[in-house]
């Protein structure tokens, strides 16, 4: 395999092109010794790990979204100004239980 072929858009491409510019052979596939000299030389066919995000990081991704912080100024406003605590302390429970739920779904999808 003489091109360099990491940076094209296969998904751009009929069939027929791709199959032409990656030297290969749609109904039989490459030959053993084929697929073994490009795993050589181009490597195994996986996607590069991404960095793993600690657990404080995805907290912060959580609490960032503009509608919690309107929630949490709300809860502050209320605890403070108006002086309902139970108001303000039931608004940050649930902004607590949404940040457990995001975190959670969010390891869980990685």
């Amino acid at each position: 395999m003489k091109k360099n072929l990491s940076n094209s858009l296969f998904y751009n491409e009929e069939a027929a092109v791709s199959v032409r510019n990656l030297e290969t052979n749609a109904e039989q596939g490459l030959s053993s010794s084929e697929a073994a000299g490009r795993l050589n030389e181009i490597g195994p066919n996986r996607l590069e790990g991404g960095k793993e995000k600690s657990i404080m990081a995805m907290i912060f991704e959580q609490l960032k979204d503009f509608l919690v912080i309107i929630l949490i100024v709300a809860a502050i406003i209320s605890m403070v100004a108006s002086g309902h605590l139970l108001d303000g302390m039931i608004i940050l429970a649930i902004v607590v239980i949404n940040t457990i739920l995001g975190v959670r779904s969010e390891e869980q999808s990685e």
